[in-house]
């Protein structure tokens, strides 16, 4: 088994709270035998934490699951351990959805890639 370090991406609405869309940026370590099953499971993660969610000060906080932007193998540590979060709070949120949306769409275009030269060997 193999330890991979994911870049998942979020995007977070505070009902009643705040105008903005933020983009929370989390690194979680995923265990799997090969990329794609990292990936697999980080995406059954970040799904499962999608929601709706009571806010202290009323509303709720609502939780998107937008994809992975990078998936690099490490050595082995127990899977799902959150490593690090940042959230984005821009003057322009549409322009940062539209950039964290394109990178997604990178990345799994470079997985697809990675995927299908594994399949020719």
């Amino acid at each position: 088994m193999k330890t991979y370090l994911a870049r998942m991406v979020f995007q977070v609405n505070w009902e009643a709270q705040h105008e903005q869309v933020v983009y929370e940026e989390q690194l979680r370590l995923f265990i799997a035998n090969d990329k794609l099953e990292a990936f697999t499971q980080a995406n059954v993660n970040g799904h499962t934490e999608e929601g709706s969610f009571p806010f202290s000060r009323g509303g709720a906080v609502n939780w998107k699951f937008l994809g992975l932007t990078s998936l690099e193998e490490l050595g082995n540590i127990h899977s799902g351990l959150l490593l690090d979060s940042s959230a984005r709070h821009d003057a322009h949120p549409d322009e940062t959805g539209k950039l964290l949306k394109a990178q997604i769409r990178r990345f799994n275009g470079q997985l697809e890639i990675e995927a299908q030269s594994l399949l020719v060997h």
